[in-house]
């Protein structure tokens, strides 16, 4: 299964946009926040290493990059799905701005599991830091992500066909204006 880019994922209040070379600084800000960023790989500090990263992405064909945005096109956050495999994907460096509207995690979660169905990918794969607690109760409560193995730093989950699909069902109002539009 190969892992298409989309140049835009819209739901009801936000959309998922391709991410850019012109969102480095965005992205590396909220990477570098001290609360966010902790849950994260080490990123160096450095604008020139982001957009040297970002400019590797854009020629990449193995992951999808997305900032999270409103629907007047203000960035809320970042998400990625990356290392496909099989009918699996994983998907993470998930990030909100402080002050996201409350629903914006949410859709931007099921706009992720969504354009992975349409993508032909039957299982997510997660890995979420240990002390990350919010958002591996997240995982496991609304789209029940069950935890198949974790070390000391980290907690790896799964998400089966059956509980996206029920998911999806569950919040289908969320996704009622769902499409996805190619990268041209």
């Amino acid at each position: 299964m190969r892992l298409r880019k989309a140049s835009l994922v819209e739901g009801v209040n936000v959309s998922l946009r391709n991410a850019v070379i012109s969102d480095s600084e965005f992205i590396l800000s909220l990477r570098l926040d001290p609360d966010k960023g902790r849950y994260l790989s080490a990123t160096v500090p450095s604008l020139v290493e982001q957009e040297a990263w970002m400019q590797k992405y854009e020629k990449s064909c193995d992951q999808a990059y997305f900032i999270i945005q409103s629907k007047d096109g203000r960035r809320l956050g970042c998400v990625r799905m990356y290392n496909p495999s099989g009918k699996s994907f994983e998907w993470g460096s998930w990030l909100m701005i402080s002050g996201a509207p409350p629903f914006a995690a949410l859709e931007s979660a099921l706009l992720i599991y969504r354009y992975a169905v349409d993508l032909g990918f039957e299982e997510a794969r997660l890995e979420v830091r240990q002390d990350n607690v919010s958002v591996w109760k997240f995982h496991e409560n609304v789209f029940g992500a069950r935890l198949v193995d974790e070390s000391e730093r980290d907690r790896f989950y799964i998400v089966e066909k059956s509980m996206i699909k029920r998911v999806l069902r569950v919040h289908a109002k969320r996704l009622r204006s769902y499409k996805s539009l190619p990268i041209q």
